[in-house]
């Protein structure tokens, strides 16, 4: 809704056609807030009514949403720090505050301060060790990368360029592809476990095809033996171009793992790939069969999984309006 929306006084308007919020709106929409919270903090009652405090607070974070989510962060964070005055112990607004402007612009001392202070404000708050920890994280992650800021990642140790081009992916760098490319080009000196790690990595940052060449360079019984690890490596694989590998680590899985209906739908989808639609569609039915006897959570999202992947949901159509189906699917 936000590119239908302009501010309108204490809420917001839908207009007719999508568009950014025209400057004059923005500059009444300050003027107006300034006037309104200051009226509001002046009064001895507001102080008194958390009732009333909260909702003008949650008013007030709704149109600093708009602004962060037409990227004006100086009136985002402004309108925010307006909703944090009027309401300190405000999760919505101080959070928001935080993960829709410091967070995005680094200003991980400031994220810190505040959600400390929302913590003293509100210790029963579960959630906010958890935003502290994550916000420590990526100050840690910054720091690291702008100690290396200037080295060229091919004169780093492999361990210390994973490590940069870990922190580069939490603070969302874009030096991190070119950091992980130069481990990768030196995939051969690499153990077991920094290949692990590299291939991960790679996925992480959808480089889908350096991340194929690292896991078909691992022992089949490593990733089999870890499920994140398995599901990293089939889907960096199958993204990667080696649907090949892909069909021979699931064959693989499903010899132990038949009942597994996400490996028999991840194996259709590679067999469709591999334009073997007759085995493709043996994988499916497989997976259809399995599902049918689990909760309704697992049919729901099995028919998810199918309605949102073109190569499944194609796949699917075309099984539907043939008049004969193949035949009892069997292990690969």
């Amino acid at each position: 809704m936000y590119p239908y929306e302009l501010p309108h006084g204490l809420i917001m308007k839908v207009r007719h056609d999508p568009g950014p919020v025209p400057a004059a709106d923005a500059t009444a929409d300050m003027d107006f807030w300034d006037w309104y919270s200051r009226r509001l903090l002046a009064t001895p009652k507001y102080k008194r009514d958390f009732t009333a405090r909260k909702s003008f607070s949650k008013l007030r974070s709704a149109i600093a949403g708009l602004y962060a989510a037409h990227r004006r962060l100086a009136l985002a964070e402004r309108a925010y720090r307006e909703a944090v005055r009027l309401y300190p112990a405000s999760p919505e607004s101080n959070l928001r505050l935080v993960q829709e402007v410091l967070m995005p612009a680094s200003r991980f001392a400031e994220a810190l301060r505040l959600i400390r202070e929302l913590h003293d404000l509100d210790p029963n708050n579960k959630r906010l060790p958890d935003v502290i920890r994550q916000v420590e994280s990526a100050d840690r992650a910054q720091t690291l990368c702008d100690k290396y800021a200037d080295t060229p990642p091919n004169t780093l140790s492999p361990t210390i360029a994973l490590d940069l081009a870990e922190a580069q992916l939490a603070v969302f760098r874009r030096e991190a592809n070119a950091t992980l490319r130069s481990v990768f080009d030196r995939r051969s000196s690499l153990s077991h476990p920094e290949l692990i790690r590299l291939g991960n990595l790679c996925a992480t940052a959808r480089l889908y095809r350096e991340a194929a060449t690292v896991f078909q360079s691992l022992p089949a019984g490593l990733i089999l033996a870890s499920p994140d690890l398995f599901q990293t490596a089939i889907t960096s694989l199958i993204n990667g171009g080696a649907a090949d590998h892909a069909d021979t680590l699931l064959a693989t899985h499903l010899r132990t793992n038949g009942q597994d209906w996400r490996g028999w739908m991840e194996l259709a989808m590679v067999r469709s790939i591999k334009q073997n639609q007759k085995e493709a569609a043996i994988a499916l039915l497989q997976a259809s069969s399995i599902v049918a006897r689990c909760p309704r959570e697992e049919q729901d999202a099995f028919q998810q999984m199918v309605e949102s992947n073109p190569v499944l949901s194609n796949l699917a159509r075309s099984l539907s309006q043939k008049p004969q189906q193949p035949a009892a699917p069997k292990a690969p």
